[in-house]
């Protein structure tokens, strides 16, 4: 009787299992990836709408305030604070002479969106 006619030996099966148990792995990496991109992914689209969202607030505000405002964040960087006092200071002076100042309470009191002009 030949003996290579009766089916698969044991090293066959242990190298077939090797080899799915090496695929599985492999499987297992790529998921293990899949799962960490979405998480990153889910975490930026989180930050992206919150920043929309910031970024809608600010510019529903008094176009003079908020420039007056970045003016003063970034000196932030390179300034002490008594010169952003100042700054602050100054700035709402100047903007307490503007029509969107008036404007403000104004819109409030008639409960009403303020229709900011930039003057």
């Amino acid at each position: 009787m030949n003996r290579s006619l009766r089916g698969f030996s044991l090293v066959e099966a242990m190298i077939a299992l090797l080899l799915l148990s090496l695929g599985l792995l492999g499987a297992w990496s790529v998921l293990l990836a899949s799962l960490q991109s979405h998480a990153d992914a889910l975490r930026e689209a989180s930050a992206q709408r919150l920043v929309q969202d910031m970024a809608e607030r600010i510019c529903a505000n008094a176009p003079l305030a908020v420039r007056e405002s970045r003016k003063i964040v970034r000196a932030a960087l390179t300034s002490d604070d008594d010169t952003l006092w100042d700054m602050s200071a100054n700035a709402m002076l100047t903007l307490a002479r503007t029509e969107d100042f008036a404007e403000g309470p104004r819109a409030f009191i008639e409960k009403r969106p303020p229709v900011w002009k930039g003057k």
